[in-house]
């Protein structure tokens, strides 16, 4: 058995750019996350980065290393200075990825459609999204400078529980 590496952050990075590039005014991009392998966790790491985890290492001495730690997320695709990563924290106000199909273990609930509502902490007003009730969204809940935002879930629960049936 053949084993596979990575992800379609790449994918999700250029789907995105596409709509940028189209629409010339503030929007919202939908992602139907359709034969995307990693589904909500590679739209997460195409748009705000990888969290690279940490490990000190002891090099002697009598003080033992400290514990590992996940760090900040790094090189999504609104860091950097080419004109896509521009154009993302200009126009992309956040990010709609949803996937649906048949509900897996009890396919007599029928259509299953999972979503999640992403802001973009580029923007400078942070309007928490919630036109979007109740699906779950991740928003910048506070500005520590102009160039660190901390984001949060809302609700606060774990939104891979979440479930709504109408």
């Amino acid at each position: 058995m053949r084993m596979i590496h990575g992800n379609d952050a790449d994918r999700v990075t250029s789907a995105i750019n596409a709509k940028l590039r189209a629409y010339k005014c503030p929007i919202i991009v939908a992602l139907d996350l359709d034969g995307v392998m990693g589904g909500f966790e590679d739209v997460v790491e195409a748009f705000y980065g990888a969290r690279k985890i940490h490990v000190p290492i002891h090099y002697g001495g009598a003080e033992p290393p400290g514990d590992a730690y996940l760090g900040p997320m790094e090189e999504g695709m609104l860091v950097g200075t080419r004109r896509d990563a521009t154009r993302a924290r200009e126009r992309l106000v956040a990010l709609l990825p949803f996937n649906w199909g048949i509900h897996r273990s009890r396919p007599e609930l029928g259509l299953s459609i999972s979503a999640r509502v992403l802001e973009n902490p580029a923007q400078g007003n942070t309007v928490s999204l919630q036109d979007f009730d109740p699906i779950p969204r991740f928003y910048v809940a506070s500005r520590q400078d102009a160039e660190t935002a901390m984001m949060q879930w809302q609700p606060p629960e774990d939104p891979k529980g979440w479930q709504h049936v109408p």
